[in-house]
């Protein structure tokens, strides 16, 4: 959201129109919030220790996936280095 674009939180009104457990809501908040609100641990290194929390939840861990892959490229353009350089464009 804004300009230039930055992330400002984790669509909760969305979540709770499809019924998410209001449990899972609050975990995803909290990931969110220590990935992005916490300045002083880079964003790779939140990443990886929520993902290493014994039975994270598997929302937790697709946000996880999701922040991982766009920081993986210049900005955030993980899938074209995935690409086959043979492949018809």
């Amino acid at each position: 959201e804004g300009s230039p674009a930055e992330v400002r939180k984790i669509n909760t009104t969305a979540l709770m129109r499809r019924k998410w457990p209001v449990d899972e809501i609050e975990r995803l908040r909290d990931a969110f919030r220590e990935m992005f609100r916490a300045p002083e641990e880079p964003v790779q290194s939140t990443v990886d220790r929520l993902r290493a929390v014994p039975g994270q939840s598997r929302h937790v861990v697709r946000l996880c996936d999701f922040v991982e892959r766009t920081h993986g490229g210049v900005h955030g353009r993980f899938r074209e280095l995935t690409r086959d350089a043979k492949a018809p464009r």
